[in-house]
């Protein structure tokens, strides 16, 4: 428990942290009722009696999961940018941010000095049990309109640690990233891409540098943004020197932010006196099995400017209750891919992670651009849009040869491969790719 940042609330006794759970979400439920009109709409709508539930129980039985979608409807009807959700005057929002945009129209978020305060604290213990520690240089690629811009300078401060602020690290900045991290040599990156575990070492090799030599000045990096497969985990070991990578995930919305800690559990925990999550089943709403795969549903808990109460965050993952050696007495667990960007081919239901595990295992699609089109609700051949790296590319048709079968023995399905190049592929935000096309809605192409 030493190596916990707060321990009072990490290593909370299970009873006692229901209990703080179930006395939060009763006041958040008032609260956000009598100061919202999204919620007061939606709870009358469904007939919540907001001074009558009384378990955790009754909490996932009756009150609604909200989504992006009802949000932005809320938001077209109203004109009001927050979608109804405030909860104080205007002039108490401290910081305004916006949602990347991954799954459809960008919402707007914003924090309350207090909501700044409850943000560090969460990223504080996560950042933590990662093993940042007072002092360490930190190599930052952020972007100022990103929900953890704030707070993450908050844990700069809190933590004692040396920011070296670089711009947002996207595939154009690349290069200029790699020459810092050569004459900085900097200890740890938390960074809002994914991508640039991949792109870091592409941008060093293409300057005459072997990555490895250049990149072990790193303990730790914190990718953000897309969920890492064990395969990619091992790729960027090999580029980064044997890094340690813990990677993050979460909405800004959510404050259920799941980043890897020291545990030698699969997953990360979620700090759930903070933010409540369940794990239901994406078509039917229904708990998930324990076993199961599910969309994650955040509650905030002490937020006060924007609440998320069972807000539905399309983000599907695994969770975990017990089992935790260091200690930690809250959940984890961990994101695999979006609920909407799922399809069904011969009858088995396939997401983007599914392909991306085996694109990964070979050095010309080793960075997994790539994007599942769905052109059908059942589908008979699986449909995917592939960029190659040219570099380690001798034979499309051989290579197209070899993922199709490697498909087939591995997904059961049979696969139809469209080489494109990279700015083709769908890409909502500059630090993210859409891996999934759904080309059956309206008629037009348009990410899930």
């Amino acid at each position: 428990m030493r190596n916990m940042w707060n321990a009072t609330m990490q290593a909370m006794p299970e009873r006692e942290l229901r209990r703080l759970q179930l006395e939060r979400i009763q006041f958040q439920l008032q609260y956000a009722y009598h100061s919202s009109p999204f919620y007061r709409r939606l709870y009358d709508q469904f007939r919540v009696k907001v001074d009558k539930i009384r378990s955790l129980e009754e909490f996932s039985e009756k009150v609604p999961i909200f989504r992006k979608e009802d949000l932005r409807q809320y938001q077209e009807e109203s004109g009001d940018p927050f979608s109804g959700l405030r909860c104080v005057p205007f002039d108490r929002l401290a910081h305004i941010w916006s949602s990347s945009g991954t799954t459809g129209l960008p919402t707007m978020g914003a924090y309350t000095f207090n909501d700044m305060r409850v943000a560090t604290e969460y990223l504080c213990r996560s950042y933590w049990s990662a093993g940042y520690r007072p002092g360490m240089m930190a190599l930052t690629l952020n972007i100022n309109w990103h929900w953890v811009f704030v707070p993450l300078f908050g844990v700069y401060r809190r933590l004692k640690l040396k920011p070296v602020v670089y711009d947002f690290g996207a595939a154009p900045f690349a290069a200029r990233v790699a020459k810092w991290i050569r004459i900085l040599k900097p200890e740890v990156m938390p960074c809002v891409t994914t991508e640039m575990m991949s792109l870091i070492p592409e941008a060093l090799r293409s300057q005459g540098y072997e990555p490895e030599k250049i990149l072990n000045c790193f303990k730790i990096i914190t990718p953000m943004g897309e969920a890492v497969t064990p395969q990619n985990m091992e790729n960027a070991r090999a580029n980064w020197a044997g890094v340690t990578i813990k990677q993050g995930a979460g909405p800004g919305e959510s404050y259920a932010w799941l980043f890897e800690g020291e545990c030698d559990h699969p997953g990360a925990h979620v700090w759930t006196d903070i933010g409540y999550l369940e794990l239901v089943d994406p078509d039917t709403g229904e708990p998930s099995g324990p076993d199961e795969r599910g969309e994650m549903v955040a509650t905030n808990l002490l937020v006060d400017g924007l609440p998320y109460i069972r807000f539905g965050t399309e983000d599907l993952g695994w969770l975990q209750g017990e089992g935790c050696s260091a200690g930690y007495t809250h959940p984890f667990g961990g994101v695999v891919g979006r609920a909407g960007w799922r399809l069904r081919v011969k009858g088995k239901t396939l997401i983007p992670w599914d392909v991306e595990l085996i694109l990964q295992r070979h050095s010309e699609t080793a960075l997994a651009r790539f994007c599942m089109v769905k052109y059908a609700d059942q589908m008979d051949v699986l449909r995917l849009m592939v960029a190659y790296n040219e570099r380690y590319t001798r034979d499309p048709q051989e290579l197209r040869s070899r993922l199709q079968r490697d498909i087939r023995e591995n997904l059961g399905v049979e696969c139809d491969i469209e080489w494109v190049s990279e700015d083709k592929l769908p890409r909502p935000v500059p630090h993210k790719l859409a891996k999934f096309l759904d080309i059956t809605k309206e008629g037009k192409g348009r990410n899930g």
